[in-house]
């Protein structure tokens, strides 16, 4: 990384890993390293990171911390009983609580780690969240249970929430937002779909079951749980995903399932793809073993926290629980507008998907009686645009088809159905592509 013609700055190259080195360089059999990849992707990466989060492209919710000041309570571990591994051992639920200095009680996020992850790796997470108003619960068990348990024992962290003492002060569980990484996620859908105080996901690069990990008793596939929770409650949902993550996470079962599954139960969606990123850099420390089953990308790993734990900030602030009352069209726009914005700090693949369906406490104003925005009105709120014109003609039906049912339509039927809507489609290079456009701008509200 000392090449001339390289971007990154000493400050830069100290945050990221050395197996991302090996990647960027071509080792010759002399041990010589050739000079870095020039591509946008890279520039990209190296042009934000010196601007950093205080230069003009820097979202609205990329400083570090919120405004209000954090207090992290002492430890709580409780002994729920004997180990189902083990009879003979003790099982322990740790809870490690950080909230706002308030003390007021505020809207609860249960934040759950990876597979054989300690939650302490995403205390960044946690402390970013509550200093903008979360009573944020990072969990852990002393053994590692099956998803079915798993759940319970989460289940029963949300039920001392509300029920401790030494919590119930700090937390409002009617508000209630689910969170976690890899695993951690999948426990997430498959919890929300039993518990319906959740009123929000947000997935770190999930992963569900596969051919290195299949379903069986106490390991469901989360992805019927996160449609049926979606369609029966139009959960709001997050999805960051790692693009470079194929060296641990099977196609089968990464994020783009995650998005699918949310996508048919018609549940408001923001995708958020990191082009560099692999599955473990949204640590907040590497961990030496997992390092060698996954090499990182070009994005430096503290960019990779800062983009994520911004778009957990935004969606909350804006979609879950927000302090002012949005419509779901302004909600939609402050979101791209972020989204925009964290593409200049990496690159990025951004989409939003029903956010029509996005329940909120300021429903737009209807317009006045026999004006034009008032023909208009009823397609805009159904999540697609009329190409009717000024003739009074009506547009084009609005599609009623689910995910599945339009993924089994050809390419040359999905074009077609977004070109008599007026939706450009010159963009979308595979089949899902275009599924994902019909259902974001052409399908009927329910």
């Amino acid at each position: 990384l000392n090449s001339p013609t390289c971007l990154l700055t000493p400050a830069m190259r100290a945050t990221i890993h050395p197996r991302a080195h090996a990647a960027w360089h071509r080792a010759g059999g002399n041990g010589a390293a050739g000079p870095l990849p020039s591509g946008p992707k890279y520039r990209a990466v190296a042009a934000a990171a010196q601007a950093g989060p205080g230069s003009a492209s820097a979202p609205r919710f990329a400083q570090q911390q919120g405004p209000q000041p954090v207090t992290t309570l002492p430890v709580l571990k409780v002994a729920v009983g004997p180990s189902p591994n083990d009879p003979t051992m003790p099982l322990e639920l740790q809870l490690e609580v950080l909230t706002p200095q308030s003390g007021r009680a505020c809207p609860v996020v249960i934040f759950t780690p990876g597979f054989l992850l300690n939650s302490s790796l995403y205390r960044s997470y946690a402390r970013r969240l509550a200093s903008w108003g979360y009573t944020v619960l990072l969990w852990d068990l002393s053994d590692v249970l099956d998803d079915t348990l798993s759940c319970a024992y989460m289940k029963q962290a949300i039920d001392m929430c509300a029920k401790d003492p030494r919590l119930r002060q700090y937390c409002n569980c009617s508000k209630l937002l689910l969170m976690g990484h890899s695993r951690g996620a999948k426990l997430s859908c498959l919890l929300a779909e039993q518990e319906p105080r959740v009123q929000g996901l947000c997935l770190i690069d999930p992963v569900d079951n596969s051919s290195f990990g299949p379903s069986g008793v106490g390991y469901p596939s989360s992805l019927p749980a996160l449609q049926a929770a979606a369609s029966k409650r139009q959960l709001p949902v997050l999805i960051v995903g790692a693009a470079l993550n194929t060296d641990v996470v099977p196609p089968e079962a990464n994020w783009r399932r995650f998005v699918a599954a949310a996508a048919a139960g018609r549940a408001p969606t923001w995708e958020v793809v990191l082009n560099g990123c692999s599955h473990l850099q949204f640590l907040d420390k590497q961990q030496p073993l997992f390092a060698l089953f996954s090499n990182n990308g070009p994005t430096p790993d503290d960019v990779v926290r800062q983009i994520t734990q911004t778009c957990m900030v935004a969606f909350a602030q804006l979609a879950l629980c927000p302090s002012t009352p949005y419509t779901s069209t302004q909600v939609q726009t402050m979101l791209e507008e972020e989204s925009a914005a964290l593409n200049r700090l990496a690159p990025l693949d951004c989409s939003l998907q029903n956010m029509n369906q996005l329940q909120t406490a300021a429903p737009p104003p209807p317009p006045p009686p026999g004006s034009a925005a008032a023909g208009a009105s009823s397609s805009e709120s159904a999540g697609y645009s009329s190409t009717a014109g000024s003739s009074g003609r009506p547009g084009p039906k609005p599609v009623q088809a689910s995910y599945g049912q339009l993924m089994g339509m050809r390419v040359r039927e999905l074009k077609r159905l977004l070109q008599e809507h007026g939706v450009d489609s010159s963009d979308c290079f595979e089949k899902e592509e275009l599924v994902r456009r019909v259902l974001q701008r052409c399908v009927l509200s329910a």
